[in-house]
């Protein structure tokens, strides 16, 4: 059975892991964090993760894997850290700790035409061989990319990336502009609503804000007007 290598366990790189090996294939799954969950777990390191006030802007019963749901007693929209418990959970409920190399770098991913094989250079240690790799990473959560600005320089404030934003305190009784109105955009104003002394939002294209929870009548006419 052919030998395949998962990097990073985040929520894909963990639901990887246990496909695989349910049907058979030697995987292991490789994540440079020394915790499974990706970006669910908080971190005050220079990288991308949820705050320790976010909230999920799914339902737990969309967002949930289909052979392991939420318990119970989770609310329908969770908190970051019952996000984090949940992934924990499914890594032991269907034993997968066994299999995964944390706190572990992979530097660069090769080809061996001769061998016919994957090539991973692992940080600090030799070369190892697999049949195939699952790359579960999304781009988004790898290096800032901030943009240059025209500018920029003449300006007395603070510019940081999303991925450097930790500390709403930070920005107490400060005026700040978020550019953006994706997730981390909205999650990162929503956190300066009581903070910071004015909160704008720039951004290309307008948007549709609804609550996370309506009423059924309510949910038929928006979901009519948003296929419009």
């Amino acid at each position: 059975m052919a030998k395949p290598a998962t990097e990073l366990l985040g929520p894909a790189g963990l639901v990887a892991l246990k496909n695989l090996r349910e049907e058979g294939f030697h995987a292991t799954g490789f994540d440079r964090n020394e915790y499974v969950g990706g970006l669910w777990q908080y971190s005050a390191k220079e990288q991308t993760s949820v705050m320790e006030t976010t909230r999920v802007n799914i339902s737990k019963e969309r967002g949930c894997f289909t052979d392991f749901p939420f318990p119970e007693d989770v609310s329908s929209h969770p908190a970051a850290a019952q996000v984090q418990q949940y992934l924990i959970d499914y890594t032991s409920h269907f034993k997968l700790g066994p299999y995964m190399r944390l706190s572990t770098s992979i530097e660069q991913i090769t080809f061996n035409e001769g061998r016919q094989q994957w090539v991973l250079n692992i940080q600090g240690g030799d070369e190892e061989y697999y049949d195939k790799v699952v790359v579960a990473i999304g781009g988004m959560i790898g290096k800032a990319n901030l943009p240059v600005v025209e500018g920029i320089e003449r300006f007395a404030g603070s510019s940081v990336h999303s991925q450097g934003f930790k500390r709403p305190k930070d920005y107490e009784n400060k005026r700040v502009m978020v550019v953006g109105f994706s997730n981390s955009a909205a999650d990162t104003a929503t956190q300066l609503v009581g903070m910071a002394n004015k909160v704008y939002m720039a951004h290309r294209h307008g948007a549709r804000i609804v609550c996370s929870i309506v009423r059924p009548e309510i949910a038929s006419i928006l979901i009519l007007t948003l296929n419009l």
